[in-house]
């Protein structure tokens, strides 16, 4: 006792053995957590080096689970020279490759996918902690997350049936480790898509970039089942209404964004296939899960800045061209794959036949789009059962294009240009921030007062102007600092006429 602390003293963390202390270990769910915990103690920190090989692949595993981890890991092992990054531009046409540099994309591109459908990548059997923790950041911060927003945003869609309810049946038999698997891989895949097409467009100068993107996008699905491809595209939608709010809400009163627009009435009206979100969707997952996440105006306008950029050329461009190619008898493959990953459950395959009639080409038709918002290929063979949605083959489900992808809004148009108008106006002036149609006094403006309206006040008679100072006295306080305007370029007018001319010229091309 003299000479120390008993035996019944000592930390009893110290006293277990090895095995049970890698028990402890092993049985961490995320790999963060396995970090923070050998660092705790020494006990732990030497348990964690005489097992430093095994227990990040172990802890890994308990995060991704089983099923998921090699899609995971295809799309880490996926690294192209060239990622989209950029959120925001005044440019026209930022971050152009020259022609060395997209035949390096292009290369990389194509041999990738022959690995992907060869089954060449090769699977790391063990994992360093540091390729642990980057695997397991991109899963609890981006993979799960949607997952779960995926299963509540079908729970509230309406399935085009009657008589039938989702949300009832999840809340009686919430969602199977299957299911979330499923939706799980479904995004992982289009993680993986938009790191090898994302990039694709009008940064790759010397042929037209469908003829670069649809060759190398229809090998990339033919890796996958015809319902694995109606999963990728039903998490696409999903994604594309994940940012839209905050999108729509920017365009909509965002001074700066109005002043730099040119034709935002489809994104407006909650488009998807506006280029401006497809753009966004190239970012990837981690972006679109704090985009969604944003609930306020500011931390929306932070996040994506005033110019957005368009990209003509990804997701919903390959899925269109490989539709004609179904159509032309060109893309029969597509409907002959067999599955990337087979996970015993027949719900997805039986529901995307049911509605695969013969003679349907399409896997992006307007047809699908409603029943894609409630996940009609994600559930489990057992749960589609119990909805009573199973029956012959043929379309089962039918409703108008206009509700599925079109104008759900309903903004009308001469609106819109009253308010790209005004707003060009405010811009013009030095103002920024927030505008509404009968409110612009969030707007700021550099003094902290509209020059014209400062203007004509000074022919106003006194009465009124001692009525406009009590007015401006009650009126909230704001201040510049949070918008940081006064860092935002100003273009000329000749660098707008000509941008707006460059777009439209794009855009026609492409139609």
């Amino acid at each position: 006792m003299a000479n120390g602390m008993s035996k019944a003293q000592e930390p009893r963390l110290q006293c277990l053995p090895l095995e049970i202390r890698w028990q402890i270990l092993e049985s961490l769910s995320d790999v963060r957590s396995l970090a923070h915990a050998v660092l705790t103690c020494r006990a732990l920190y030497s348990a964690f080096k005489a097992k430093e090989a095994d227990l990040p692949t172990t802890v890994l595993t308990n995060c991704i689970g089983h099923e998921v981890l090699p899609e995971a890991v295809i799309v880490y092992q996926c690294r192209p020279p060239f990622l989209s990054t950029l959120v925001s531009s005044l440019l026209v046409s930022p971050n152009e490759l020259t022609w060395e540099e997209s035949r390096r994309a292009r290369k990389y591109t194509q041999e990738f996918i022959w690995q992907l459908r060869h089954r060449k990548l090769p699977f790391p059997v063990k994992f360093s902690m540091c390729e642990a923790i980057d695997l397991a950041d991109l899963h609890t911060q981006a993979v799960e997350p949607l997952t779960q927003k995926f299963i509540q945003s079908c729970a509230r869609e309406p399935i085009t049936m009657p008589s039938v309810d989702l949300a009832d049946s999840l809340q009686a038999r919430p969602a199977t480790r299957l299911e979330k698997d499923r939706i799980a891989r479904a995004l992982y895949r289009f993680e993986l898509f938009r790191k090898l097409f994302g990039c694709y467009g009008d940064r790759i100068e010397h042929m037209p970039p469908s003829a670069q993107l649809v060759p190398h996008a229809y090998n990339f699905f033919k890796r996958y089942a015809p319902w694995e491809i109606a999963q990728i595209a039903t998490i696409y939608d999903f994604l594309g209404r994940e940012i839209l709010p905050a999108m729509t809400d920017v365009a909509e009163h965002d001074v700066s964004y109005g002043a730099h627009a040119l034709d935002y009435s489809e994104l407006w009206n909650g488009r998807i296939d506006h280029p401006a979100v497809q753009h966004i969707l190239t970012l990837g997952l981690r972006k679109i899960q704090e985009i969604g996440a944003c609930d306020t105006f500011k931390s929306r306008v932070e996040m994506l800045g005033t110019a957005t950029i368009e990209n003509y050329y990804f997701f919903n461009n390959a899925m269109r061209f490989i539709d004609f190619y179904q159509a032309s008898g060109q893309g029969t493959g597509l409907l002959t794959g067999k599955p990337f990953h087979d996970d015993g459950d027949t719900g997805g395959r039986v529901m995307h036949q049911m509605a695969w009639a013969p003679g349907r080409y399409w896997f992006n038709d307007p047809v699908d789009w409603l029943d894609r918002r409630w996940g009609h290929v994600m559930w489990d063979h057992e749960r589609f059962q119990d909805l009573g949605v199973m029956g012959p083959p043929g379309p089962p489900f039918g409703h108008s294009w206009s509700r599925a992808h079109g104008s759900e809004r309903g903004i009308p148009e001469d609106e819109m240009e009253a308010s790209v108008k005004e707003r060009c106006r405010i811009w013009s002036r030095g103002g920024r921030g927030y505008w509404t149609k009968n409110d612009s006094s969030r707007v700021v403006y550099p003094r902290g007062v509209d020059p014209f309206a400062a203007a004509a006040s000074d022919a106003q008679s006194p009465q009124d102007a001692n009525i406009q100072n009590t007015a401006a006295s009650n009126a909230p306080t704001v201040t510049t600092s949070s918008l940081g305007f006064m860092n935002e370029p100003r273009a000329p007018w000749y660098y707008r006429l000509a941008r707006r001319i460059f777009r439209r010229h794009r855009r026609h091309r492409h139609h």
